[in-house]
């Protein structure tokens, strides 16, 4: 996916605790099947991926279960994944002693068979994928550790699904010990974006690239004073937005430059934002509040608020790459059970709830949104929770708007064993992939 957002050190793709996970994949149109599940029943994890189909969307089962991709003796933790060319593709990587990179094709038997896999020499931690939308370009960073002794060092990797063997990679040209870093295609495959932030300089390090040469088209020290919170790249490729505590940067990609930075005077969600052309972007304010800004000249200006009724936290914020949606997941603090899903008609001049949903869990354990989704054109709408402890609350949440009724609604829910770490979407809607875990965080 093209999003990063960080916590406690890790990204969307958050580095869960745990033991095993798997990867899964779903498609929405078909009746989804009460026997696929994800792992096995007390270990293993996955990501997933759903099909959708044309016409009126009228129940909460039009999904199916294409496959899982489960763990074995190797105990990887599934807290990546992206899907990529077309939705023909599904990467992920999987992080710790003789970690793994693995591609599946979406339509394949359930278990699926990898198409290829590129084993670690030793270590990699802190791993980040991404994938083109609409081309086969596939990218991974991750801090690779060469032996028990061996330095940690910040890795882009270029691949196709012609080998395993990546086009090319690049080290970044320092060594790392946390997990500050991420990944980003744009949606033609063209442009790469790689970050870590450099605990020795204190700065992030955003590194671009074509997809044809491992040599930088650029490489920026971005002064963020302090870690990244967020870190997006906008679809087209042209835009970088980076925010940390202090400071909000928009990074001209083209020209390796700053576009816009101002200081925060509110602190800042986890969720954030930016359009496909970078003409857009917004962020979640900690007074249940997203702001957004857009592009008049040669800075960003205040756009509109949406402030929601009651106090809760904008956990992950997307726009559609058409810039008609922008979709919202709160979570609400104690007892940390309710999150809540909105979705924001953002064409007119002022925005149009057209979906506004909780969901209510049970327990003692924590569910929280953890990451969600949009299509290209704004249509449909992937959600992943943690989940809870009586089972109420749906880890897979998958809403859409009706073709003929343009109303919003939920038209697909999975309970999966255990927390969902990562989603992403294809761009036109029709196959989800989800990362998780066995257990819950």
């Amino acid at each position: 996916m093209l999003e990063n957002k960080l916590m406690n050190g890790s990204g969307a793709m958050r580095n869960a605790l745990g033991i095993c996970s798997a990867t899964a994949l779903f498609a929405t149109g078909v009746a989804y099947g009460q026997a696929s599940f994800f792992g096995g029943p007390a270990l293993g994890g996955t990501p997933a991926v759903l099909e959708q189909a044309s016409g009126t969307i009228a129940s909460t089962t039009t999904g199916s279960h294409v496959w899982t991709h489960s763990t074995g003796s190797d105990s990887w933790i599934g807290t990546n994944v992206a899907v990529g060319d077309h939705g023909r593709l599904v990467l992920s990587q999987f992080q710790g002693l003789h970690g793994s990179t693995r591609l599946f094709h979406a339509e394949d038997a359930n278990p699926p068979t990898p198409i290829w896999e590129n084993n670690a020499t030793y270590m990699t931690m802190s791993t980040r994928v991404d994938a083109a939308e609409r081309a086969d370009i596939l990218a991974t960073l991750c801090f690779s550790q060469d032996s028990a002794s061996a330095a940690r060092v910040p890795v882009l990797a270029l691949y196709s699904s012609a080998s395993s063997t990546p086009l090319w990679k690049y080290p970044f040209p320092f060594t790392v010990t946390m997990p500050n870093s991420g990944v980003h295609v744009s949606a033609n495959g063209e442009t790469i974006v790689a970050w870590v932030f450099d605990y020795g300089t204190l700065s992030t390090a955003v590194a671009v690239f074509g997809r044809h040469s491992n040599t930088p088209r650029s490489f920026t020290n971005l002064s963020t004073s302090g870690l990244p919170i967020a870190v997006e790249l906008s679809a087209e490729g042209s835009s970088l937005y980076v925010a940390s505590a202090i400071k909000t940067m928009v990074l001209d990609v083209a020209q390796g430059a700053i576009a816009y930075e101002s200081y925060n005077t509110q602190t800042l969600s986890l969720g954030h934002a930016i359009s496909s052309d970078g003409s857009v972007f917004a962020r979640g304010l900690s007074n249940r509040t997203v702001a957004a800004y857009r592009k008049v000249g040669a800075t960003y200006v205040p756009w509109f608020t949406y402030a929601l009724d009651t106090d809760a936290s904008c956990q992950s914020l997307a726009i559609s790459e058409d810039g008609s949606t922008m979709a919202c997941g709160y979570n609400y603090g104690y007892p940390y059970l309710q999150v809540r899903t909105v979705v924001l008609d953002i064409t007119a001049g002022t925005p149009n709830v057209v979906l506004d949903e909780s969901v209510i869990g049970g327990g003692t354990w924590i569910n929280t949104i953890s990451d969600l989704a949009l299509s290209a054109s704004g249509d449909t709408l992937a959600v992943g929770l943690t989940g809870d402890q009586d089972g109420i609350a749906p880890e897979v949440l998958v809403y859409a708007k009706d073709p003929t009724a343009s109303t919003w609604g939920r038209i697909y829910q999975y309970d999966l064993p255990g927390s969902v770490n990562d989603v992403d979407l294809s761009a036109d809607g029709t196959r989800i992939a989800v990362a998780s875990k066995a257990v819950h965080m």
